[in-house]
């Protein structure tokens, strides 16, 4: 999983973090990155039957970390 999580994370990240992946559970990690579009914040997960990337552009490394949870719980409730 942490290779996925690497590829996953992508753009030259910086030091990746670990992300508490909620009461959903699995893996999140997150990391700062240079990209086209400036300075961004990458986060991804992978649970037992899924896996995602949110690319923040403009956005802190720690409001990403922060969202990332509510954000990923909102989308696999719908």
């Amino acid at each position: 999983m942490d290779r996925l999580l690497s590829d996953m994370l992508g753009t030259a990240p910086g030091e990746v973090r670990p992300v508490d992946a909620g009461p959903l559970g699995g893996i999140a990690q997150c990391s700062a990155a240079q990209g086209a579009l400036g300075a961004m914040s990458v986060c991804a997960w992978v649970g037992d039957d899924n896996f995602g990337k949110f690319v923040w552009i403009g956005v802190s490394l720690s409001d990403a970390m922060r969202d990332t949870v509510t954000i990923r719980s909102q989308l696999e409730s719908a």
